[in-house]
């Protein structure tokens, strides 16, 4: 317990990212946070040899390199995890995650139609593999998916930003005014977000 703890506490300390100007503070910063860093992973390293095939520990573990984003590392203990319950939902879409930050868009489209397969009316796996679908650019395979099971794809604010992320503004766009249309109380985020996309880049 007292492990779990610290690799948690250690990853949200590691992704706090507080304003520092000073030059010097923020190399100690940035020193202290590396540090903390290499003694999570000796301490996971540790853990997992002592811990073999234990999902929830692999799943813990792969979580913490996501949010460091060490996708590779995260893959290899999400990778495992999933090799032992292959039909838990929340280690694919870990796994998803690691997959994409990696550029692995077609291992993660597979991974996504496979957890989605599953359990086609959970609306975090529909969610899931529509994300996939955008990096991989298989969103017409996806669409014909959900139709022949009596659904749309999904209009998330995950989707959207997927389309960002890809690069394919004019799409984002689109999706950003049926979803402002759909969600009229969430209007001034979406109107910023559509004036960040619509200025002049640098």
């Amino acid at each position: 317990e007292a492990r779990e703890q610290f690799v948690q506490l250690g990853a949200r300390l590691y992704s706090y990212n507080p304003n520092i100007t000073d030059p010097a503070m923020q190399k100690s910063y940035l020193d202290a946070r590396n540090t903390l860093l290499l003694e999570l992973k000796k301490e996971i390293d540790t853990v997992a040899e002592e811990t073999k095939d234990d999902v929830r520990q692999y799943t813990l573990f792969g979580g913490f390199f996501n949010t460091v984003h060490d996708y590779v590392d995260a893959q290899i203990y999400l990778g495992q995890a999933h090799a032992i319950s292959p039909k838990k939902q929340l280690v694919s879409f870990d796994l998803m995650t690691a997959l994409l930050g990696q550029g692995k868009y077609a291992e993660a489209y597979q991974l996504g139609l496979e957890t989605y397969s599953y359990a086609p009316k959970y609306a975090a796996a529909q969610n899931a593999y529509a994300v996939a679908s955008v990096y991989a650019k298989k969103e017409a395979d996806a669409e014909k998916i959900f139709k022949q099971n009596g659904q749309v794809f999904p209009l998330s604010p995950e989707v959207i930003n997927a389309y960002i992320t890809a690069g394919n503004t004019q799409k984002a766009l689109t999706l950003l005014a049926q979803y402002k249309k759909d969600h009229p109380d969430e209007a001034t985020n979406v109107d910023q977000i559509i004036k960040y996309l619509l200025s002049p880049k640098k």
